[in-house]
């Protein structure tokens, strides 16, 4: 669609390669966002129907894409969240980021109204052993992966970085700011 080669000739301007799926039919997905105060709170509706990409492949888009030659290998929990093949597709693309030892980046970014917090913990915690740099709000830690509720973010993080042998965890906690943890192991 024009939206869909608007927003790929904009990303490619910040030297971002996405990975694009080109149809003859199908359309650009949208989500739209409605601030208000309390009581009421934020809206957001998503408007993912019939986008091509929710029938994506990781076959189907490894031939397109040289994992080899990108600086880091980006996605967000949206994207397995979206269709069981985008989940396959996620585990393989970051396999093979690995292979070609590649860094790979995973914003959690969960979204309840994608997902059940436990279907989202049992694919995330899949991905999470191919994760070189982790992301993800405080609140997911715990409502997501199931991190106690009185944790501290460090203790969060350390747990991650071991666990998962990951490199670099960050927590977000909105408007107070975010703990990094590095693995020193």
């Amino acid at each position: 669609s024009p939206l869909g080669r608007r927003i790929t000739r904009d990303l490619r301007s910040h030297r971002v390669r996405p990975v694009v799926r080109w149809t003859d039919s199908g359309r650009q997905g949208t989500y739209y966002i409605e601030d208000a105060g309390a009581p009421r709170g934020t809206s957001v509706i998503y408007d993912r129907s019939d986008t091509p990409i929710r029938g994506a492949t990781h076959d189907e888009l490894a031939e397109d894409i040289d994992i080899s030659q990108m600086d880091a290998c980006f996605t967000t929990g949206i994207t397995p969240a979206l269709s069981r093949p985008l989940t396959e597709m996620t585990r393989g693309v970051f396999t093979r980021a690995g292979e070609a030892d590649v860094p790979t980046i995973f914003d959690v970014n969960y979204r309840s109204k994608l997902w059940a917090a436990k279907e989202a913990r049992v694919v995330i915690e899949q991905l999470l052993g191919l994760v070189d740099i982790l992301v993800l709000a405080e609140r997911d830690a715990k409502s997501v992966l199931a991190h106690p509720v009185d944790a501290d973010p460090e203790a969060i993080a350390d747990r991650l970085t071991t666990d998962y042998d990951t490199q670099l965890v960050i927590i977000t906690h909105g408007d107070t700011g975010v703990t990094a943890m590095t693995n020193t192991g």
